[in-house]
């Protein structure tokens, strides 16, 4: 209130815009959610994690595919909810991943 009585009418405005801004970051956090089961990448965030990707990836009863891209990283198929409490407890990142396995074709056809 300011003085005199009289209500400031700037706040209710201030909350609107601080309202929108948490539903815009929820939306986005939700879109960036990976799927409930299929391929994932595993990111090591902090140095110590980097070797432990692996063990999170078995202990969740995923299977490894391959290397990541990104130093220490692996492709793993599994379910979201065995894989992400054991990569936030390890320093990891789960993202949902696009893997492209091996081809079909034989050794020395192009």
């Amino acid at each position: 209130m300011e003085p005199g009585g009289k209500r400031r009418r700037g706040g209710l405005r201030h909350l609107g815009v601080a309202c929108q801004g948490v539903l815009l970051i929820f939306a986005s956090l939700l879109a960036a959610l990976p799927p409930p089961e299929g391929v994932f990448l595993l990111v090591p965030l902090v140095p110590r994690a980097d070797g432990s990707m692996a063990r999170i990836a078995t202990d969740a009863g995923a299977q490894i595919l391959s290397r990541g891209e990104i130093s220490g990283s692996l492709y793993v198929r599994g379910s979201r909810g065995d894989l992400l409490p054991r990569a936030v407890l390890a320093g990891a990142m789960l993202m949902g991943g696009k893997y492209v396995g091996c081809s079909n074709t034989e050794a020395g056809e192009s």
